[in-house]
C-alpha cells in the first residue's frame, strides 16, 4: 500500500511538473512578445 501510495504521489508530482513547465513556457512566450512585438508580429501569416 505504501508503494501504491509513493507511486501515486510521484505521478501527482510529475503532472503538477509538467503543467507548471507548460505555464511558465506560455507565460514566457508572452513576455517576449510583449517586449518585442515587431520580431513576432511579421513571422505570423
Amino acid at each position: 500500500m505504501r508503494d501504491f501510495l509513493l507511486a501515486l504521489g510521484m505521478l501527482a508530482a510529475g503532472g503538477f511538473g509538467w503543467f507548471v513547465c507548460c505555464r511558465l513556457d506560455d507565460f514566457l512566450l508572452q513576455i517576449r512578445q510583449d517586449r518585442d512585438p515587431l520580431r513576432f508580429h511579421h513571422r505570423r501569416p
